[in-house]
Formats: C-alpha cells, structure tokens, sequence
C-alpha cells in the first residue's frame, strides 16, 4: 500500500476545495508555510465543496486542525440557550512534577514553532502557571475547560436541534480519513463531523484512550515510565473508540487518483 503524503496543502478546482490535512506536528517552516496556506485558503471566492483530506495524519497539535477548519468554513456557531444543561466537557490534568516538566518543555516547543510573541505562547506559561499554583495548594488536578460554546457534550444531532452553521461556507463538507488518523486528527474528524452535512468517507480510522497526552520520568532503575497526563470527561467519543466513515472506501487510500475519483463521483452524484 503506497504511503499517504504528510504534508498540508490544497488545490482548487471547478468549486471544489480540497485540503490536506494530513501534517498536525509542525516545525517554524511547517508553521509559516500554513499559515500562507490558510491566508490564500481565506481569500477564495466561489467554493461549492470543502474536502478536508486528513490522509496520512497520525496527530501532533490539535489546534492546527482548528486553524484549517475555520479558515476554510469560518467556524462553526449554534444556539447556545440552555446548553449548561448538557453534560460538561473537559479534562483533568493529574497535577505533579511530570506534568509541570511536560508543561515546561511544551512552552520550549511553541517557542520554537511559533516565536515569543505568540498568543499561543501565552496560553501554554498560563497553564503552566495553573499547574504550579494547584499544586502550591494541594490540588490533585487541574482543569481545563473550553467555555460555554465548546465545553458541553454536542452531538451532530444537537446541533441540528440547535440550529448549527457554519459561519462563512454552506456549501458540502466532506472529510476523508485512513487507518492512521489518530489523536489530534481524531480532534479534527470530531470536528468536521460535527457540521451540518457533513460526509465522512474513506477507511475507519484508529483510536485513542480518554486518558492522553504522556510524560515521562526517569525511575531509580533507570528506566524511563511514560504516563498519560490527562483524562477526558464526558468526551463524546468513547474510550478507543474509532470513527466509521458513513461511506466507506475499498480504495488503497494512498492512492490519490482511487481517492478523488470516488469522492468526487460523490459530488457529483448531488
């Protein structure tokens, strides 16, 4: 089977914008080339279809799929009236020296990919900062929440009952995946599944633990234990639970022309 391309990238074609979505684990050149990516992707007129081809992708950052998703589509809204009454999203951190370590050698990492000045720079010393203090008193875990708009558990049916959109698009969405896709590329399918239409094709891809996001420290034997950091709560997909394309491909998917040609025929079938 020929491996997928891990790389991020789009063309555009007869109102179809296909986007690959398949590199998550970005270097300061990955960074800068994405970014002139989703600024030519914001500026195209007369986009009837969306295609987020995430072939290829095995996770990294979760934010890099967030940041092609909203440059494509403008990002999701819906009626947000009652929405506490849903069960909460979030999760829990176990707060100890491994998860600071990690939490310190992640600010090294954003400053290196995106530079001193960036907000992302801010977001990870303030939960750095948020795990020092839990710990100074004595807190077990600390907690990280999306706020009213993403911090409940949102299904694609209550988003229709909600009235979802997608602020900038209404055209056709589609999301292709392989076997690979894993972790932030999961955080990414969940995503594109949830907007209204939305098509899922290709292969049923991999899954992960609700308890994520590892460290390590060096035992007295020398030996190095990896440990998850955090836990998801009331996470909408289950515990290594994969997601099944509402059509599936027989397809080799690293082979571009068996890919497109299906889902292409899937358009045009509309």
């Amino acid at each position: 089977m020929a491996s997928p391309k891990r790389a991020n990238g789009f063309t555009f074609n007869d109102g179809v914008l296909w986007i690959r979505a398949a590199n998550f684990q970005l270097s300061a050149e990955d960074e800068r080339a994405l970014d002139r990516m989703l600024e030519e992707v914001r500026r195209l007129k007369g986009v009837r279809a969306i295609v987020f081809d995430a072939r290829g992708n095995g996770g990294g950052d979760s934010s890099v799929g967030g940041r092609i998703f909203m440059a494509a589509t403008g990002g999701m809204e819906y009626d947000l009236h009652g929405i506490e009454k849903l069960p909460r999203l979030y999760a829990q951190w176990r707060v100890s020296d491994v998860s600071i370590a990690a939490a310190a050698d992640h600010i090294q990492k954003v400053k290196s990919v995106y530079g001193e000045r960036s907000p992302r720079l801010d977001r990870a010393l303030a939960f750095w900062e948020g795990l020092r203090r839990a710990q100074s008193a004595g807190q077990s875990w600390y907690e990280q929440w999306e706020g009213p708009e993403w911090g409940y558990r949102v299904d694609r049916d209550e988003i229709i009952r909600r009235h979802g959109k997608l602020k900038g698009f209404s055209g056709r969405v589609i999301l292709v995946t392989d076997s690979h896709c894993a972790s932030a590329c999961l955080d990414f399918a969940d995503l594109v599944r949830l907007a209204p239409g939305a098509l899922h094709v290709g292969k049923t891809t991999s899954a992960d633990s609700v308890y994520i996001d590892m460290g390590s420290a060096t035992m007295p034997s020398g030996n190095r234990l990896w440990m998850p950091l955090k836990v998801w709560r009331n996470r909408l997909r289950g515990n290594n639970e994969p997601l099944v394309p509402d059509v599936p491909f027989d397809c080799d998917m690293g082979d571009d022309d068996c890919v497109q040609r299906r889902t292409l025929a899937l358009l045009a079938a509309e």
